[in-house]
């Protein structure tokens, strides 16, 4: 979602969500079917949340009443994407936590219509996504800002000198296209007059962008093990 697919100048990419890898073999983001599955044996339900889980009788119940029971337990159960302060609900359309296949499509509409974007956060997805939109939104005459915390992109997982390489090349790769802006951290956002959003940095500048991404991690989901 956040690599190969933004490659496909097909605007039907949306829709079909096929990409070709690195070998050059055409590839389903859609990586196992529910038949892939059931072949394996595996009972799959969906369309349901699990609601509890008594781990002294090692059952699970569901949001429907059914009980299953279990002998081992694994819980992967994902996170919520974290935030910044001032999401007012009229800048909500202009504001985008990239975690799912719709978040693609959303982007990859407007991405082809010559806006500017702002990627908040410096880690891998962050990372990613503002190195494709600036690919992207280049042959539109778009811009890309990225903010976060750190002193280059993905510090916090590599050592200074990859930091130091990866910041290089993606500001060679995007070139006017996008523009980094390290040390520095988002307090609020707001809205314009005009439908854009400004983000407030800690060193009072303000910067005004169409579109807001946020990638700056996820909070657990850790209600069903502490039922």
């Amino acid at each position: 979602l956040s690599k190969e697919l933004w490659e496909i100048e097909d605007e039907s990419v949306s829709e079909k969500l096929t990409y070709r890898d690195f070998r050059g073999k055409e590839t389903k983001l859609e990586y196992s079917t529910l038949e892939d599955y059931e072949a394996l044996g595996a009972d799959v339900v969906l369309g349901h949340a699990a609601v509890a889980l008594d781990s002294q009788q090692k059952i699970i119940t569901l949001d429907d009443g059914r009980k299953f029971r279990y002998n081992k337990c694994l819980l992967a159960l994902g996170g919520s994407p974290r935030t910044v302060s001032g999401i007012s609900p009229d800048l909500e359309p202009k504001i985008t936590a990239y975690r799912q296949i719709s978040d693609f499509q959303k982007l990859d509409k407007i991405s082809r219509q010559g806006k500017s974007f702002a990627v908040i956060g410096g880690s891998f997805l962050g990372t990613e996504i503002a190195f494709s939109l600036s690919r992207r939104v280049k042959k539109f005459g778009g811009k890309v800002v990225q903010v976060f915390p750190e002193p280059g992109l993905m510090a916090r997982s590599f050592p200074r000198y990859l930091s130091d390489v990866a910041t290089e090349h993606i500001m060679q790769e995007g070139g006017d296209a996008i523009r980094l802006i390290p040390n520095r951290m988002v307090m609020n956002l707001s809205g314009t007059s005009e439908g854009k959003v400004r983000l407030h940095l800690d060193n009072d500048e303000v910067v005004e962008v169409d579109h807001v991404v946020l990638a700056i991690g996820i909070t657990p989901n850790t209600q069903l093990a502490r039922t």
